[in-house]
Protein backbone atom coordinates (compact mmCIF):
# COMPACT_ATOMS: atom_id res chain seq x y z
CA UNK A 1 0.00 0.00 0.00
CA UNK A 2 1.53 3.60 -1.12
CA UNK A 3 1.61 5.94 1.56
CA UNK A 4 0.56 9.45 1.38
CA UNK A 5 1.45 12.11 3.42
CA UNK A 6 -0.75 15.18 3.84
CA UNK A 7 0.34 18.84 5.30
CA UNK A 8 0.11 18.94 8.78
CA UNK A 9 -0.07 21.19 12.05
CA UNK A 10 2.67 21.00 14.32
CA UNK A 11 3.25 23.22 17.68
CA UNK A 12 6.48 23.68 19.10
CA UNK A 13 6.51 22.38 22.80
CA UNK A 14 9.10 22.17 25.10
CA UNK A 15 11.50 18.90 24.62
CA UNK A 16 10.67 16.14 27.43
CA UNK A 17 11.77 12.79 28.02
CA UNK A 18 10.93 10.08 25.40
CA UNK A 19 11.32 6.63 26.01
CA UNK A 20 10.87 4.37 23.10
CA UNK A 21 14.81 3.63 22.55
CA UNK A 22 14.55 1.69 25.82
CA UNK A 23 11.79 -0.37 24.49
CA UNK A 24 12.44 -4.12 23.71
CA UNK A 25 14.64 -6.95 23.68
CA UNK A 26 18.12 -6.81 22.57
CA UNK A 27 20.80 -9.59 21.61
CA UNK A 28 22.95 -8.60 23.86
CA UNK A 29 23.76 -5.48 26.02
CA UNK A 30 27.15 -4.72 24.04
CA UNK A 31 29.53 -3.95 26.67
CA UNK A 32 27.76 -0.69 28.66
CA UNK A 33 28.07 1.31 31.46
CA UNK A 34 24.59 1.58 33.16
CA UNK A 35 23.81 5.30 33.22
CA UNK A 36 20.50 5.88 34.65
CA UNK A 37 17.53 7.34 32.83
CA UNK A 38 16.02 11.01 33.82
CA UNK A 39 12.37 10.74 34.32
CA UNK A 40 11.84 14.71 34.42
CA UNK A 41 9.60 16.07 32.33
CA UNK A 42 8.01 12.42 30.88
CA UNK A 43 4.07 12.71 29.27
CA UNK A 44 2.73 10.41 31.51
CA UNK A 45 -0.29 8.81 29.81
CA UNK A 46 0.68 9.85 26.20
CA UNK A 47 0.79 7.46 24.17
CA UNK A 48 0.25 8.83 20.53
CA UNK A 49 1.35 6.87 17.84
CA UNK A 50 1.82 8.53 13.67
CA UNK A 51 1.05 4.88 12.08
CA UNK A 52 -1.43 2.23 13.14
CA UNK A 53 -3.18 -0.97 11.55
CA UNK A 54 -6.00 -1.36 9.24
CA UNK A 55 -6.52 -4.98 8.42
CA UNK A 56 -3.10 -6.16 6.93
CA UNK A 57 -2.30 -2.86 6.13
CA UNK A 58 -0.43 0.22 7.48
CA UNK A 59 -1.66 3.37 7.71
CA UNK A 60 -0.61 7.07 8.65
CA UNK A 61 -2.35 9.35 10.75
CA UNK A 62 -2.04 12.47 8.21
CA UNK A 63 -3.60 10.19 5.50
CA UNK A 64 -6.50 8.15 7.59
CA UNK A 65 -9.79 8.66 7.67
CA UNK A 66 -11.98 8.26 10.95
CA UNK A 67 -14.65 6.07 11.17
CA UNK A 68 -12.25 2.75 10.22
CA UNK A 69 -11.14 0.32 13.00
CA UNK A 70 -7.41 1.08 13.56
CA UNK A 71 -5.14 -1.28 15.57
CA UNK A 72 -2.13 -0.45 17.77
CA UNK A 73 1.13 -1.97 15.47
CA UNK A 74 2.46 -2.80 19.21
CA UNK A 75 -0.38 -4.65 21.34
CA UNK A 76 -2.88 -4.46 18.44
CA UNK A 77 -5.52 -3.33 21.05
CA UNK A 78 -8.13 -0.53 19.38
CA UNK A 79 -7.02 2.93 18.71
CA UNK A 80 -8.39 6.20 18.04
CA UNK A 81 -7.78 8.88 15.19
CA UNK A 82 -7.41 11.75 16.35
CA UNK A 83 -7.35 15.03 14.33
CA UNK A 84 -7.54 18.53 15.55
CA UNK A 85 -6.47 22.21 14.80
CA UNK A 86 -3.41 21.62 17.33
CA UNK A 87 -2.03 18.57 17.55
CA UNK A 88 -0.21 16.63 14.84
CA UNK A 89 -3.08 13.53 13.62
CA UNK A 90 -2.02 11.09 15.46
CA UNK A 91 -3.62 7.80 16.94
CA UNK A 92 -4.51 7.39 20.88
CA UNK A 93 -5.01 3.97 22.81
CA UNK A 94 -8.73 3.92 23.06
CA UNK A 95 -8.55 2.52 26.46
CA UNK A 96 -5.07 2.68 29.11
CA UNK A 97 -3.14 -0.49 29.11
CA UNK A 98 0.38 -1.43 29.62
CA UNK A 99 1.38 -1.04 25.83
CA UNK A 100 4.56 1.43 25.63
CA UNK A 101 4.71 2.19 21.89
CA UNK A 102 4.86 6.17 21.80
CA UNK A 103 4.74 7.03 25.50
CA UNK A 104 6.59 9.77 26.03
CA UNK A 105 7.09 11.62 22.67
CA UNK A 106 6.12 15.31 22.15
CA UNK A 107 4.25 17.11 19.36
CA UNK A 108 7.95 18.39 18.50
CA UNK A 109 9.23 14.91 18.31
CA UNK A 110 6.26 13.41 15.73
CA UNK A 111 6.78 16.48 14.01
CA UNK A 112 10.42 15.96 13.50
CA UNK A 113 9.66 12.46 12.68
CA UNK A 114 7.07 13.79 9.78
CA UNK A 115 9.58 15.99 8.07
CA UNK A 116 12.49 13.87 7.76
CA UNK A 117 10.12 11.15 6.60
CA UNK A 118 8.90 13.15 3.42
CA UNK A 119 12.02 14.49 2.72
CA UNK A 120 13.44 11.36 1.72
CA UNK A 121 9.58 10.10 0.53
CA UNK A 122 9.22 9.84 -3.04
CA UNK A 123 12.94 10.25 -4.40
CA UNK A 124 13.38 8.26 -7.03
CA UNK A 125 14.46 4.65 -6.14
CA UNK A 126 14.32 5.65 -2.33
CA UNK A 127 11.53 3.77 0.60
CA UNK A 128 10.69 5.69 3.40
CA UNK A 129 8.38 5.37 5.90
CA UNK A 130 7.77 6.15 9.92
CA UNK A 131 7.73 3.91 12.59
CA UNK A 132 8.77 1.08 10.99
CA UNK A 133 8.43 -2.11 12.90
CA UNK A 134 11.50 -4.75 12.83
CA UNK A 135 11.24 -7.64 14.62
CA UNK A 136 14.10 -9.10 16.66
CA UNK A 137 15.55 -12.53 17.17
CA UNK A 138 13.72 -12.98 20.15
CA UNK A 139 10.51 -11.55 18.45
CA UNK A 140 9.69 -8.39 20.11
CA UNK A 141 8.71 -5.69 18.16
CA UNK A 142 11.12 -2.79 17.81
CA UNK A 143 9.83 0.64 16.14
CA UNK A 144 12.38 3.04 13.82
CA UNK A 145 11.17 6.58 14.23
CA UNK A 146 12.69 6.81 10.26
CA UNK A 147 13.26 4.08 8.43
CA UNK A 148 15.20 4.43 4.18
CA UNK A 149 15.64 1.48 2.19
CA UNK A 150 18.67 3.61 0.23
CA UNK A 151 19.05 2.57 -4.01
CA UNK A 152 21.27 -0.15 -3.07
CA UNK A 153 19.09 -1.77 -0.88
CA UNK A 154 21.18 -0.42 2.25
CA UNK A 155 18.88 -0.04 5.29
CA UNK A 156 19.21 3.44 7.40
CA UNK A 157 16.93 4.06 11.05
CA UNK A 158 16.90 7.95 11.77
CA UNK A 159 16.70 8.07 15.49
CA UNK A 160 15.54 11.85 17.22
CA UNK A 161 16.66 12.02 21.12
CA UNK A 162 16.07 14.49 23.40
CA UNK A 163 18.14 16.14 25.68
CA UNK A 164 17.56 14.05 28.87
CA UNK A 165 16.67 11.08 27.21
CA UNK A 166 18.75 7.84 29.20
CA UNK A 167 21.75 6.34 27.28
CA UNK A 168 21.69 3.03 28.55
CA UNK A 169 18.55 2.29 26.25
CA UNK A 170 20.13 4.55 23.19
CA UNK A 171 23.54 2.27 23.25
CA UNK A 172 21.21 -0.71 23.59
CA UNK A 173 19.09 0.19 20.59
CA UNK A 174 22.48 1.22 18.39
CA UNK A 175 24.19 -2.12 19.02
CA UNK A 176 20.74 -3.74 18.13
CA UNK A 177 20.31 -2.06 14.58
CA UNK A 178 24.01 -2.67 13.83
CA UNK A 179 23.81 -6.18 14.51
CA UNK A 180 20.82 -5.94 11.80
CA UNK A 181 23.22 -4.21 9.50
CA UNK A 182 20.84 -1.46 9.87
CA UNK A 183 23.01 2.25 9.36
CA UNK A 184 21.63 4.34 12.43
CA UNK A 185 21.96 8.04 12.36
CA UNK A 186 21.14 9.74 15.82
CA UNK A 187 20.04 13.79 15.86
CA UNK A 188 19.48 15.82 19.19
CA UNK A 189 16.77 17.93 19.91
CA UNK A 190 18.05 21.38 20.19
CA UNK A 191 17.48 22.65 24.03
CA UNK A 192 13.93 25.22 23.54
CA UNK A 193 16.17 27.97 25.69
CA UNK A 194 19.01 27.74 23.03
CA UNK A 195 16.62 27.50 19.58
CA UNK A 196 17.48 30.93 19.17
CA UNK A 197 21.16 30.70 19.25
CA UNK A 198 21.30 28.12 17.04
CA UNK A 199 18.98 29.77 14.63
CA UNK A 200 21.15 32.69 14.24
CA UNK A 201 24.71 31.04 13.80
CA UNK A 202 25.57 30.14 10.68
CA UNK A 203 28.16 28.33 8.66
CA UNK A 204 31.59 28.59 10.86
CA UNK A 205 30.26 30.27 13.21
CA UNK A 206 30.88 28.92 17.21
CA UNK A 207 28.57 28.21 19.85
CA UNK A 208 30.43 28.57 23.03
CA UNK A 209 30.03 27.61 26.71
CA UNK A 210 28.00 25.00 25.45
CA UNK A 211 27.02 21.76 28.09
CA UNK A 212 26.66 18.78 25.84
CA UNK A 213 24.67 15.66 27.29
CA UNK A 214 25.95 12.27 27.31
CA UNK A 215 24.10 11.19 24.11
CA UNK A 216 26.04 13.84 22.44
CA UNK A 217 29.15 13.18 23.70
CA UNK A 218 28.74 9.46 22.52
CA UNK A 219 27.25 10.73 19.52
CA UNK A 220 29.76 12.64 18.28
CA UNK A 221 32.14 10.20 18.36
CA UNK A 222 29.98 7.51 16.46
CA UNK A 223 29.80 9.73 13.78
CA UNK A 224 33.42 10.42 13.44
CA UNK A 225 33.63 14.15 14.70
CA UNK A 226 30.09 15.26 14.00
CA UNK A 227 27.20 16.21 16.10
CA UNK A 228 23.43 16.49 14.23
CA UNK A 229 21.13 18.84 15.63
CA UNK A 230 17.38 19.37 14.91
CA UNK A 231 15.68 23.24 15.05
CA UNK A 232 11.88 22.51 16.19
CA UNK A 233 11.81 23.91 12.29
CA UNK A 234 13.13 20.83 11.11
CA UNK A 235 16.75 22.40 10.18
CA UNK A 236 19.30 19.81 11.19
CA UNK A 237 22.61 21.33 12.47
CA UNK A 238 25.66 20.20 11.98
CA UNK A 239 29.09 20.59 14.45
CA UNK A 240 31.32 19.73 15.71
CA UNK A 241 32.88 20.09 19.21
CA UNK A 242 36.01 22.02 20.04
CA UNK A 243 38.13 22.54 23.57
CA UNK A 244 36.46 25.52 25.51
CA UNK A 245 39.26 27.17 27.73
CA UNK A 246 38.57 29.22 31.27
CA UNK A 247 40.89 31.25 32.84
CA UNK A 248 42.09 30.65 35.97
CA UNK A 249 43.37 33.79 38.68
CA UNK A 250 46.62 33.37 40.25
CA UNK A 251 46.57 32.83 43.95
CA UNK A 252 48.98 33.55 46.74
CA UNK A 253 48.70 33.18 50.55
CA UNK A 254 50.83 34.48 53.19
CA UNK A 255 52.53 31.63 56.09
CA UNK A 256 52.99 32.63 59.48
CA UNK A 257 56.53 34.62 58.77
CA UNK A 258 54.26 36.62 56.42
CA UNK A 259 56.52 35.43 53.43
CA UNK A 260 54.02 35.10 49.96
CA UNK A 261 53.26 31.57 48.37
CA UNK A 262 51.79 31.03 45.26
CA UNK A 263 49.11 28.33 45.06
CA UNK A 264 48.72 28.31 41.20
CA UNK A 265 50.34 30.15 38.28
CA UNK A 266 46.90 30.77 36.96
CA UNK A 267 46.12 31.02 33.12
CA UNK A 268 44.03 29.21 30.54
CA UNK A 269 42.97 26.01 31.12
CA UNK A 270 41.07 23.11 29.03
CA UNK A 271 36.78 23.46 30.67
CA UNK A 272 35.77 19.81 31.61
CA UNK A 273 32.06 21.08 31.98
CA UNK A 274 32.04 23.45 28.74
CA UNK A 275 32.72 22.67 24.90
CA UNK A 276 32.42 25.16 21.65
CA UNK A 277 30.39 23.68 18.82
CA UNK A 278 31.66 25.26 15.90
CA UNK A 279 28.57 24.58 12.91
CA UNK A 280 30.02 23.09 9.89
CA UNK A 281 26.38 22.99 8.04
CA UNK A 282 22.97 23.87 8.23
CA UNK A 283 20.25 22.43 6.00
CA UNK A 284 16.70 21.59 5.58
CA UNK A 285 16.16 18.00 5.28
CA UNK A 286 15.14 18.02 1.68
CA UNK A 287 18.49 19.35 1.38
CA UNK A 288 20.21 16.27 2.61
CA UNK A 289 21.52 13.03 1.39
CA UNK A 290 22.65 9.67 3.66
CA UNK A 291 26.54 8.59 2.96
CA UNK A 292 27.73 5.24 4.81
CA UNK A 293 30.98 5.14 6.92
CA UNK A 294 32.53 2.04 8.25
CA UNK A 295 32.63 1.81 11.95
CA UNK A 296 35.46 -0.18 13.55
CA UNK A 297 35.02 -1.12 17.39
CA UNK A 298 35.98 1.08 19.83
CA UNK A 299 35.59 0.80 23.81
CA UNK A 300 36.12 4.24 25.22
CA UNK A 301 36.03 4.97 28.88
CA UNK A 302 32.00 4.27 29.28
CA UNK A 303 31.05 2.51 26.58
CA UNK A 304 32.08 0.82 23.42
CA UNK A 305 31.33 1.56 20.03
CA UNK A 306 30.37 -1.67 18.27
CA UNK A 307 31.81 -2.88 14.85
CA UNK A 308 29.68 -1.38 11.84
CA UNK A 309 28.19 0.82 8.85
CA UNK A 310 26.77 4.37 10.25
CA UNK A 311 25.33 6.43 8.51
CA UNK A 312 25.82 10.10 7.84
CA UNK A 313 24.00 13.12 6.76
CA UNK A 314 25.67 15.16 3.64
CA UNK A 315 24.23 18.02 2.11
CA UNK A 316 23.19 17.37 -1.68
Amino acid sequence: MARQFLPVRHGILRPRRCAHHQRGAVDRPGGLTKQPASRRGRLSGSNGVLVANLGSNSVDASAASKGSSFVCPNCEEAVLLHRGPIKIPHFQHKSKNACDHGVGETELHRSLKLRLCKAWYGREKIEASIEKRVNDSFGAKRFLDVWIRSPKGRDVAIEIVHQNDGLEGILEKNYWLLSRQIAPIWISVIRAGQEEIFATKSQGLVVERYIPSAFEKWAHGLTFGELYLALSNGIIVCAKFEDHFLVREETTYFDENEREHRTNDGGWYKSKKFRNLKILWKRGPTDLNISFQQRNLLRAKNYEYPQGVVGRLVPR
